[in-house]
């Protein structure tokens, strides 16, 4: 799994490639690896910028004043230009950057509510089911995280701590495998460990939950 943290990252883009998307007041994204992108967009896009800009804004003076590309794409991008390629610094961006990621991403971490959506109907119903043995959406992101390719995308800071996250997955067949294969193994090493799961005082939703996974 890749981590891309805009805390950290600087972006490389071509500068004429930045100015004839500017000027053309039409829709574009620029990618993580530092490409510029005009629709329709893959899926496979993480941006750390999407939308239209307007190259001009009038100051009340009869001549209009240009602004730079930080003042062009927002007060948290900071860019500089550097010979042919602009360097973008977009931590202080970052809840701009969530929205217009939402839509590919597989998992949102971005909020105080932690991850409520998986976005695959049977990531869905594995977690449905292993609630019941104690496994959250937490311990599937981490499972998949561990084990599968993507990316996490995030903004992370250790003094003051900040953690928010968009994940990536590259192979969801991967995902799914990892996610069975991490509440199987819970439910075993609970079933013969954990005194609280005895086979003869689970309840039926705990049967019902093993049951799905072929455990019982």
């Amino acid at each position: 799994m890749k981590i891309f943290n805009v805390a950290k990252e600087k972006i490389n883009v071509d500068k004429t490639a930045v100015m004839n998307a500017i000027n053309s007041a039409k829709e574009f994204a620029i990618s993580i690896n530092g490409e510029v992108l005009y629709p329709p967009f893959s899926k496979d896009l993480i941006a750390i910028h999407k939308g239209a800009i307007k190259p001009i804004v009038t100051t009340g003076l009869l001549t209009p004043k240009s602004l730079s590309l930080s003042e062009l794409f927002g007060v948290g991008y900071k860019v500089e230009e550097e010979g042919s390629e602009v360097v973008f610094g977009v931590g202080q961006a970052w809840n701009e950057i969530v929205q217009v990621n939402l839509e590919n991403a597989n998992f949102d971490d971005s909020t105080s509510d932690g991850i409520m959506d998986l976005g695959d109907e049977e990531l869905e119903a594995m977690s449905w089911h292993g609630v019941e043995w104690g496994v959250t959406n937490r311990h599937i992101s981490d499972a998949i995280e561990a084990n599968c390719e993507g990316t996490l995308y995030c903004y992370h800071t250790q003094s003051p701590f900040m953690f928010s996250s968009l994940l990536f997955i590259d192979d969801l067949a991967c995902a799914r495998k990892m996610t069975r294969e991490m509440i199987v193994k819970n439910i075993e090493d609970k079933l013969a460990h954990d005194p609280t799961f005895s086979v003869d005082t689970l309840t039926e939703d705990e049967k019902e939950a093993a049951a799905y996974f072929g455990v019982l």
